[in-house]
């Protein structure tokens, strides 16, 4: 299915039934599903109202997928913020984030997200070490942010037992 392409976008409306009726019929897993969704659409925005419901449920693939096709940040912020409230390690078990790591302009919006998100009581050692390496991968978009928590980390103080 990788090798498709846009030469395929009249299975749009099939990929989505399969999505949304019968995917555990399917060989194919859901993720493989929504990922040759963004192969197939190119720029054909017939996909993005399926993909914007999914993504209101807290599907972070298909709010990627969603960007892929149209480049509109809200959707793809706005599914990262739920995820963030709702279970963080949602949001920091995927591979979505890294995938547009390079992204300036969504860049403005996770970077401090995931710099709030890194102070969460709620989270424990191995996600803290996924959003500091989340950061480091979006290089200058996240310098600052990541002096600031080295910075917490260094001053935080010390307990003795």
């Amino acid at each position: 299915m990788s090798c498709l392409g846009t030469n395929a976008q009249a299975a749009i409306p099939d990929v989505i039934d399969c999505l949304e009726h019968c995917p555990t019929l399917h060989v194919m897993h859901r993720l493989q599903l929504l990922d040759t969704l963004g192969e197939i659409s190119g720029t054909n925005p017939a996909a993005i109202p399926y993909l914007t419901k999914r993504a209101r449920m807290g599907d972070l693939r298909a709010a990627a997928m969603a960007y892929y096709i149209d480049g509109r940040t809200n959707l793809l912020v706005e599914t990262c913020q739920w995820l963030a409230r709702k279970n963080p390690s949602w949001l920091l078990s995927g591979q979505e984030l890294f995938w547009f790591r390079e992204d300036h302009a969504l860049n403005e919006h996770l970077v401090p997200l995931l710099e709030k998100l890194y102070a969460s009581r709620s989270l424990d050692a191995r996600d803290q070490e996924t959003i500091m390496f989340e950061l480091e991968s979006r290089s200058n978009d996240a310098t600052a942010a990541i002096a600031r928590l080295l910075a917490v980390q260094t001053n935080a103080p010390v307990r003795v037992k």
